[in-house]
């Protein structure tokens, strides 16, 4: 695909219904169909390059049309993303490894997306770091193995946590500026928030509902100023050491202790 006919286009093309129709074609039998299947992966590459945050809204709105249409049909249907599901999650790495702060300010989407393609059934033995581990890159991303639950924290401050057991979320407005970093404690029973713009870390703790029936809610218990993270491609990464302690490791190598 020449990128210049493509930036020409562009503007007049139905970008989901080019992503569905490439995916469909790469995901061919490579073993019959290998110059198509592999004129798709590159065209994908290419445009995932080209557009990184177009690509990125495209895949998540389709999720969204995919579950849509599960709640006004009783006939299966086939997710075209998870029949693609290899392509989407190489393109996602792609854009991890070399569109990093285009992933950042898109990371909520982009984890919709992975949620939607994963196989969750395999959270009863690994971390959901395990099942794709480029996301071990974005620290703005957090995975609790001992309650199920994935935090992701957004450009905006606001977090949203999925309850993979159940398949439910909720959405808390943390900070004001984009979540640097966010960590669980090991029970599950605390969940930190770094902001570097907000030069802050909060402190949520886990409500469960009466009798561990309905959803769970976060309530803050303790925010606290915190020192900025200078580098914009290298996020501070917040590590529990204790039941009730943590630490800040900036990018330059300071440290701060945090107790609860």
């Amino acid at each position: 695909m020449k990128l210049l006919g493509f930036a020409l286009w562009q503007p007049h093309l139905d970008l989901s219904k080019l992503l569905l129709g490439l995916l469909e074609l790469a995901a061919l039998d490579e073993t019959k169909n290998t110059e198509i299947a592999l004129i798709a992966k590159n065209s994908l590459s290419l445009i995932a390059s080209f557009c990184p945050k177009a690509v990125i809204i495209a895949l998540s709105k389709e999720v969204i049309r995919y579950n849509s249409s599960l709640q006004t049909t009783q006939i299966p249907l086939v997710s075209p993303l998870i029949a693609s599901k290899t392509d989407v999650l190489r393109i996602i790495e792609q854009l991890i490894e070399n569109h990093y702060v285009d992933v950042v300010e898109l990371v909520i989407p982009v984890c919709d997306v992975l949620i939607h393609c994963l196989d969750l059934q395999l959270l009863k033995h690994q971390n959901f770091h395990d099942l794709f581990p480029p996301i071990s890159k974005l620290y703005m991303i957090a995975f609790c193995p001992a309650t199920k639950k994935l935090a992701i924290g957004g450009n905006n401050g606001a977090i949203v946590i999925h309850e993979l057991k159940n398949m439910k979320s909720q959405t808390i407005q943390a900070h004001n500026n984009l979540i640097s970093s966010i960590a669980f404690s090991s029970d599950g029973k605390f969940l930190a928030v770094y902001a570097s713009k907000d030069a802050k870390i909060t402190i949520w703790q886990t409500h469960q509902s009466f009798l561990g029936m309905g959803q769970s809610q976060m309530k803050l218990i303790k925010s606290m100023a915190a020192p900025i993270e200078i580098s914009e491609t290298v996020h501070a990464r917040l590590v529990w050491i204790g039941a009730k302690m943590l630490k800040l490791l900036l990018s330059n190598g300071t440290e701060s202790i945090i107790q609860i």
